[in-house]
């Protein structure tokens, strides 16, 4: 069942002591100038672009109607398809 990729057996304890050198190493760079450029990036967009324009924006007003009307229309495919039931018995 096991396979073999050609790798070198590792001693455990040599890995550990590798990776807490590793740590070391990390824990005393202390050089963060890496983040300035992150805290000078611009904020992220906060509307949808184009979304100013006034061919854009929807009123309560025209979703209230768009609502009545898909409220209508679904009221009157019912109608027809209930007609066309009741006309085929």
């Amino acid at each position: 069942m096991g396979r073999s990729y050609g790798m070198p057996e590792i001693d455990d304890d040599e890995l550990e002591a590798e990776l807490e050198a590793l740590g070391d190493e990390i824990a005393l760079d202390d050089d963060t100038s890496y983040l300035d450029e992150a805290s000078k990036a611009p904020n992220a967009p906060t509307a949808i672009p184009g979304a100013d324009s006034v061919t854009n924006k929807v009123t309560a007003a025209t979703a209230a109607s768009h609502h009545q009307l898909i409220y209508v229309l679904n009221n009157l495919v019912r109608f027809v398809t209930l007609s066309c039931y009741t006309l085929g018995n």
